[in-house]
């Protein structure tokens, strides 16, 4: 069984400003190839992601841009699953530039249905539970190696031999190429809670906004980011009304009916922002 684990860091909100990427390759259960290499995105650091992951503009100046490292990427992939650990890394080689030709999973799906959690699957939560080492959480390559061993535990709690067999456990959540569109249902129905029983903060950031979550978030569920929005002073929407006042926007394949909807009210007049859930983060200075 051969599979590479991914991870990668970016510079700022933009899916696309990748800074840093670390992949390593698992074979019959040990790591027998590893990649790790600074990325220059072209683009100003946000301060933010610089306090997560600790890279700054001066060490990837003289560092390749992502075009520059795709060949090398292909050979340390060759035709391997890919896996990484929550749906970010996915959607920032697509962004990227990435050749629609590789099979990426993501690991949470498998974590959250073989633990059967709803919450506090984040990878040092995951890697404390499994006695997994992590050490410097956001560096790629310390990143991608602990998925990767994440993964393995999972084949192993799950008595599967191979990835695709453990995969195959959880109905809809196949291993999967990027370009493949039939799997867009898997993505959009991540439950919330009741907003009717949702108490809304007297004051907060959010006070006066009125949110609603479309797509698949990755740092939170889509209760949880409800909840956040109501502790600090905002409403939520389960849909995009007249009432709503920001769409935020997490990973999905393409355009989303709610996106949609709130793109037809701009036009006919009414302020609605439409952030990604990056963006999101770095407003409220959520730490990861």
């Amino acid at each position: 069984m051969r599979f590479v684990a991914l991870d990668c860091e970016t510079a700022n909100h933009n899916f696309h400003s990748i800074c840093q990427v670390g992949a390593v390759v698992f074979e019959q259960g040990k790591i027998v190839q590893s990649f790790s290499t600074f990325v220059n995105p072209l683009e100003p650091f946000d301060p933010y992601n610089i306090r997560i992951h600790g890279i700054k503009p001066e060490q990837v100046v003289d560092s390749p841009v992502f075009e520059e490292i795709i060949p090398k990427l292909s050979t340390v992939f060759s035709d391997s699953p890919i896996v990484h650990y929550g749906s970010f890394d996915r959607t920032a080689f697509e962004h990227a530039g990435f050749p629609n030709t590789s099979e990426f999973f993501d690991i949470t799906r498998v974590v959250k249905n073989l633990l059967e959690i709803k919450s506090g699957y984040k990878l040092p939560q995951i890697c404390e539970l499994f006695n997994i080492q992590l050490n410097n959480h956001h560096d790629a390559l310390k990143d991608a190696t602990a998925a990767g061993w994440v993964f393995y535990e999972c084949i192993a709690r799950a008595n599967c031999q191979t990835a695709k067999e453990l995969v195959s456990l959880f109905e809809g959540y196949e291993i999967h190429s990027h370009r493949a569109k039939s799997h867009q249902k898997r993505f959009s129905h991540q439950k919330g809670c009741n907003i009717s029983e949702l108490k809304i903060a007297e004051t907060g950031i959010l006070k006066g906004e009125t949110v609603c979550f479309t797509g698949d978030l990755q740092f939170f569920s889509r209760a949880e980011a409800q909840e956040t929005v109501a502790k600090l002073g905002g409403a939520v929407s389960s849909g995009v009304t007249k009432k709503t006042t920001m769409l935020v926007v997490g990973y999905y394949e393409t355009v989303t009916t709610k996106e949609r909807k709130a793109q037809e009210l701009i036009e006919k007049g009414q302020k609605i922002k439409i952030i990604h859930e990056s963006e999101f983060l770095n407003m409220l200075n959520m730490s990861l």
